[in-house]
């Protein structure tokens, strides 16, 4: 439900879609063999998501600056905060908050 506080989320999935919204999260991890992460109105501390097979986009909660971000993508575009970057971004933020994202296979956006 809306509003409800996850203090550690784990997800594998061999194939299909996944999509967070409306609830907080401590530290989570999601893994996807074939199958896009979508990632909207979470606000979360430590939040790492791997695809094999698939997009990856990511709606922050928080300002951008306030993350560490690791995003690598070996065959797909990358946007972060409506600029493309090329195969890899990284950054330093404010807080105490961590978002790592790696695909295979597919584009990864964070907003």
């Amino acid at each position: 439900p809306f509003g409800t506080k996850i203090e550690k989320l784990s997800a594998n999935i061999d194939v299909g879609a996944i999509e967070l919204s409306g609830f907080d999260i401590g530290t989570g991890s999601i893994d996807t063999d074939v199958g896009a992460i979508a990632v909207s109105n979470v606000n979360f501390n430590d939040l790492d998501l791997d695809s094999d097979v698939g997009a990856v986009s990511v709606e922050l909660v928080e300002p951008i600056e306030d993350y560490d971000i690791s995003i690598k993508s070996d065959v797909g575009g990358i946007v972060v905060d409506g600029k493309n970057v090329k195969r890899s971004y990284s950054q330093k933020g404010g807080k105490d908050k961590r978002l790592r994202i790696n695909t295979d296979v597919g584009g990864i956006e964070v907003k």
